[in-house]
């Protein structure tokens, strides 16, 4: 899969018109809503020169061979459905949009219901402001799994696209493809060790590499805005993506459960202040 100078960062979660078009001195109204269309579309671009349609159908398939390899539903080391939105700050949100996001597909993938799981995103938009009136694609209740990853690409993409006119949902979507990459490295950590490290769950692990990869890049691509980076906290993200890459590159074809132990050491210093419940 190709890489590109620059996902998502979901992924990153923040509000990014007013980061990118700081330079401009605001000298009316109109010109500031003009730059700050202009620095939406300009990143919203970028973000299409990064994710493409065949990527994220590539990704979305991978995620089938966790049944190839003897992997199960446990709904128990998923995001909780409650009691840790109301403390959380929007960029914790934002991550937190994505892990859940991940929960869906996963759920999906194993036929469990998923209405919890989506009321519990509902309340977090509500706290974010996520728009409520957008060209969301639409599928029947009885929708095949493919028919079903289909929909989640047309999704994204309508993000990316929206994302143009409403800073909301490009930090939404950064963020949320963070989120979804701790997300999806520590399902398939908690579970493969669970489970026991088999040649089918190496390979498993071995082809999400992409996945980190597409990660790093959507961060870097912030890197090039000293503010915008810092208020992404860009560099300590690369970090954690840089570090679960370093150790899935380095053992392809040969991870083993200390690897994966070393793994969710990584994501979990992350992962547990999100889903840390409020008192």
């Amino acid at each position: 899969m190709r890489q590109t100078a620059m996902f998502f960062a979901f992924a990153a979660s923040l509000v990014l018109a007013l980061f990118l078009f700081g330079e401009f001195a605001p000298v009316s109204a109109a010109a500031e809503a003009k730059s700050r269309t202009e620095a939406l579309e300009a990143a919203a671009e970028r973000l299409v020169q990064i994710v493409d349609e065949e990527e994220l159908s590539q990704l979305f398939g991978l995620l089938e061979k966790m049944k190839d390899a003897g992997l199960s539903w446990n709904g128990e080391i998923t995001v909780p459905r409650s009691g840790i939105i109301a403390c959380k700050t929007p960029d914790q949100l934002y991550v937190l949009w994505g892990m859940y996001a991940l929960d869906v597909t996963y759920a999906n993938l194993f036929g469990k219901k998923i209405e919890e799981i989506l009321t519990a995103r509902m309340e977090l938009e509500e706290r974010i402001g996520y728009p409520r009136d957008l060209p969301i694609p639409r599928l029947k209740d009885n929708s095949d799994h493919d028919a079903k990853k289909k929909g989640a690409i047309a999704y994204l993409r309508m993000m990316i696209e929206e994302s143009k006119k409403n800073p909301v949902l490009l930090n939404t979507f950064l963020g949320g493809f963070y989120g979804s990459t701790l997300e999806l490295f520590y399902l398939f950590s908690k579970l493969g060790i669970a489970a026991g490290v088999t040649p089918e769950f190496v390979e498993l692990v071995d082809v999400h590499l992409p996945q980190l990869r597409i990660t790093f890049d959507m961060l870097d691509a912030c890197s090039g805005d000293g503010e915008l980076a810092q208020l992404l906290d860009v560099e300590n993200r690369k970090a954690v993506v840089t570090s679960i890459m370093t150790i899935v590159k380095e053992k392809i074809g040969n991870i083993t459960e200390e690897d994966l132990r070393n793994i969710l050491a990584i994501v979990e210093t992350v992962r547990n202040p999100l889903v840390t419940p409020c008192n």
